[in-house]
């Protein structure tokens, strides 16, 4: 361990025993009180007592997810895969951090927006597809009314590839 990486260890741990937390431009907080979420803090300088309180910083700028490739069937019986992505930003701190974990966001989003394009692609005709305004554009109406509940906020979804596959079942449907 080299001199620097030694100051910056020691400077942490003497931070995270001040009773303060700067929450950058970036960041979202939540003040904990005796196990209990308490407002969303606001970017600046909050104070806390420190064997009663803690603030839990997240970052809360605009991620993208990758929903990968997802084998589904249009109106007209066509199977595709979609590949698309998700950009997406933490609107509620307090929300997401009482209701999920911030490490199963991810998780969540991704599960939520796989079923909602299955769903929302299942009711066009597959010459529809190449006309993503109007696909895009409700999918995410449905994405966003769903991860609201989580303090998520549904920027904006692409579709970047649907060409035609078989899909094949080895033991029958599900």
């Amino acid at each position: 361990m080299n001199t620097a990486s030694y100051i910056d260890a020691i400077l942490e741990n003497v931070a995270r025993l001040l009773p303060v937390r700067i929450v950058h431009e970036n960041e979202g907080a939540v003040r904990w009180t005796a196990g209990r979420a308490g407002p969303n803090l606001a970017k600046g300088i909050h104070w806390f007592c420190p064997f009663l309180q803690s603030i839990e910083v997240i970052d809360i700028t605009v991620g993208s997810l990758n929903l990968g490739p997802q084998v589904v069937v249009t109106q007209d019986g066509v199977q595709c895969a979609i590949r698309s992505y998700l950009e997406w930003r933490v609107a509620d701190v307090r929300k997401l951090l009482v209701v999920l974990e911030v490490d199963e966001a991810d998780t969540a989003v991704k599960s939520i927006c796989e079923g909602v394009i299955a769903e929302v692609v299942s009711e066009y005709p597959y010459k529809a597809l190449w006309e993503t305004t109007k696909v895009r554009g409700k999918a995410r109406r449905k994405i966003a009314r769903k991860v609201a509940q989580w303090g998520v906020k549904a920027v904006k979804i692409h579709f970047a590839e649907y060409p035609r596959v078989r899909a094949w079942r080895l033991f029958g449907e599900i």
